[in-house]
């Protein structure tokens, strides 16, 4: 999918961290960015470009031939759109022109909120969305507070390859009444472009948190996240990223403790190489056998011999262990040794079978 991320100069800062979290978070690389900065920001010196290219599949550049300004960063009211109007009327007129497919309409406040959030949102496009018939798509807001404004489609969302066409009011310049400001492209072509529209729970607009006073702030206002939300606006500090960065690591560390604590019930635990005195075994603490018989029963074998033989041959004791930043180095058996070896376990294994069973008269221990 086409996404484009159109910013001025002071967004600049945000548009930079908006990058670095894609990349780390998402990786969308089966997807092209469009970067619309203002006119007259020079990008070639900067890391936003070798950023985004790290992120994404392919990395573009619309320019920005008007370099309108406006007083849209202001909490009036009524503000004058006349600036974010023509950012997306160029990027509108960009996709008509070459004709690369429907194209995602992105702000540096709006952020994925789930890794797979831009596969998400293609997918749903173009399974739900333009099979049935609509052609935008996005979250489509309701205000009974202000019976002034439509109900309309919100700006960041999924557009036609041909709107100018498709939504040819989006396009057009519209004033409030006896204000010389100009009304925002989504409120200008609600009434038309509503009836087009899918609208998908992908996205989330807030605009104000705690009662309607501030723009949410995370982790304090994380609860307003739903669970089905990909794209989450607006988040204006960044803390929405850095919250979501320090999920995902404290995933990925509880992952490896998971992956440590498999690997250590894996280990056997290691052969107790001295043998205790006063007949009892390390451990459970209980009497070993002992062979009750006369001097015609055959005698266990010294098994520290056995295990002396059987580290000269190749085993590791704990106090022959390499240090952990070092790699150990593989061991290998000679054919001689690992005959060796075998032929003194059968002998071990063989002579306690025996101490454990003794015959219970000589005949049975000679056969006859």
């Amino acid at each position: 999918m086409n996404c484009v991320l159109p910013f001025i100069r002071s967004e600049y800062p945000l548009v930079l961290e908006w990058l670095t979290f894609v990349r780390d978070f998402c990786q969308p690389r089966q997807h092209s960015l469009y970067l619309l900065p203002f006119k007259g920001i020079n990008l070639d010196h900067g890391s936003a470009i070798p950023t985004a290219k790290s992120a994404f599949k392919e990395v573009n550049l619309i320019q920005d031939m008007h370099g309108v300004i406006s007083d849209w960063k202001t909490e009036d009211q009524w503000r004058d759109a006349r600036g974010p109007n023509w950012m997306f009327r160029q990027a509108a007129d960009h996709f008509a022109l070459i004709r690369q497919g429907p194209w995602l309409f992105l702000e540096p406040d709006c952020w994925p909120v789930t890794p797979d959030a831009f596969d998400l949102v293609e997918a749903e496009y173009d399974l739900v969305a333009r099979p049935s018939g609509k052609i935008f798509m996005g979250t489509i807001i309701n205000q009974p507070t202000m019976p002034e404004i439509p109900r309309r489609l919100n700006g960041i969302a999924v557009y036609p390859e041909n709107t100018p066409f498709h939504g040819h009011t989006l396009c057009q310049m519209q004033m409030y009444n006896q204000t010389g400001k100009e009304v925002a492209f989504d409120i200008a072509g609600a009434n038309e472009v509503v009836p087009k529209s899918h609208d998908s729970k992908l996205f989330q607009h807030v605009h104000f948190a705690r009662g309607g006073l501030e723009p949410p702030v995370f982790p304090l206002d994380k609860h307003l996240i739903r669970p089905e939300t990909a794209f989450f606006h607006r988040c204006k500090d960044r803390s929405l990223s850095r919250m979501l960065l320090s999920g995902l690591k404290r995933k990925g560390v509880e992952a490896d403790a998971a992956g440590a604590v498999e690997d250590a019930d894996r280990v056997q635990p290691p052969i107790s190489r001295k043998p205790l005195s006063g007949g009892v075994e390390d451990g459970d603490m209980r009497k070993r056998p002992t062979c009750q018989t006369g001097s015609s029963a055959p005698t266990a074998p010294d098994f520290s011999k056995l295990l002396e033989e059987y580290e000269q041959s190749g085993g590791l004791t704990p106090r022959k262990r390499a240090p952990r930043k070092m790699k150990r180095k593989k061991r290998t058996l000679s054919p001689e040794h690992r005959a060796k070896l075998i032929a003194n376990i059968a002998k071990a294994r063989e002579a306690k079978s025996k101490c454990q069973n003794p015959p219970s008269s000589p005949s049975e221990e000679t056969g006859t």
